[in-house]
């Protein structure tokens, strides 16, 4: 005698199954799909955050005193013209003997908001240029890894070739995205033969796809991601002496990264100075001051100084 129940329970169980698997695809399968797409479309929209200018931005007349500051222009091989500002040490006369420092800011804001920045590093006795980004500030176009790595280069071509300072004595310094950048430009230049005078980073990371996947862990990055920023695989190139500044409780790019950077960089420049890493306890993104700063910075200048025979770096060390 058959069991008629037999048939009547599987049934019931296949549609339960149905239903769990569609309740599956509906509830979480389409919106996590759906993240990810909007994600990947708006991925530029969220790692750049420009504030753009309707005018010139001009320097900060406050800090004149310290750095007297000037506009610059730029072309780009591309055509475009970018301003920014190039601010002045006033300790010295000879320019062929002058520092100067390309400083390529984070992912936010524009230059208005780091012209204190550049009078302290006119402070420790660097000329400086901060260049606006295309897209940022009173620049036109729009920003991406390969457009603002071309934007570095056109910055370092300005002031080698039209400038005329001396490829080792311009020292490239990056903060948070900007180390990307300053890493990218240093491993190609010193690719060319023409390496810079140092390259020192604030809060920077190993790749940008290590730094989305450290706020994103549930997203495929890795997958998604188009500026990818791996500064650990171009990092290895650089032969010039490195030095990497981070606060051990940043929250937006972990220090973990920041030490991940360093452990894949070559121990020492080609002129023999130890690369060095300095950490900050109780310390976030943005936290450090600049006495901190100015430290860290005028200690590894002093190595640098020695390895190269004692010639000047600029003002006496102040703490």
């Amino acid at each position: 005698m058959s069991d008629e129940s037999t048939p009547a329970a599987a049934n019931g169980t296949r549609t339960w199954t149905w239903w769990i698997g569609r309740m599956v695809v509906v509830y979480v399968v389409l919106p996590y799909v759906g993240l990810c797409l909007l994600l990947t479309l708006f991925q530029r929209s969220i790692m750049y955050v420009p504030m753009r200018s309707d005018g010139p931005i001009e320097p900060d007349p406050r800090n004149v005193a310290a750095a007297p500051t000037e506009t610059i222009e730029v072309t780009t091989d591309d055509g475009l013209v970018l301003r920014g500002w190039h601010a002045t040490w006033q300790g010295g006369t000879d320019h062929a003997d002058r520092r100067l420092v390309l400083y390529f800011p984070g992912n936010a804001g524009n230059r208005s908001h780091r012209a204190g920045s550049c009078a302290e590093l006119a402070m420790l006795g660097f000329d400086v240029y901060l260049v606006d980004y295309r897209g940022y500030g009173d620049n036109p176009g729009s920003p991406s890894q390969s457009r603002l790595v071309a934007d570095a280069h056109a910055v370092w071509r300005h002031a080698t070739e039209k400038a005329g300072f001396q490829p080792d004595r311009v020292f490239l310094h990056g903060e948070s995205l900007g180390g990307g950048v300053a890493v990218q430009l240093a491993g190609d230049i010193c690719d060319a033969g023409t390496p810079p005078g140092g390259v020192f980073t604030l809060a920077t990371f190993s790749s940008m796809t290590d730094t989305a996947g450290s706020h994103y862990p549930f997203l495929p990055v890795s997958l998604v991601l188009w500026d990818r920023y791996q500064s650990a695989r171009r990092i290895p190139d650089v032969t010039c002496p490195i030095l990497m500044v981070h606060g051990e409780d940043d929250r937006i790019v972990p220090i973990r990264l920041g030490r991940k950077l360093f452990d894949v960089a070559p121990q020492r420049s080609a002129g023999g100075v130890e690369k060095r890493f300095v950490g900050y306890p109780n310390r976030g993104h943005n936290d450090l001051t600049p006495s901190e700063f100015a430290t860290a910075v005028t200690d590894w200048l002093d190595a640098i100084e020695g390895a190269s025979g004692g010639r000047s770096h600029g003002p006496a060390k102040t703490h």
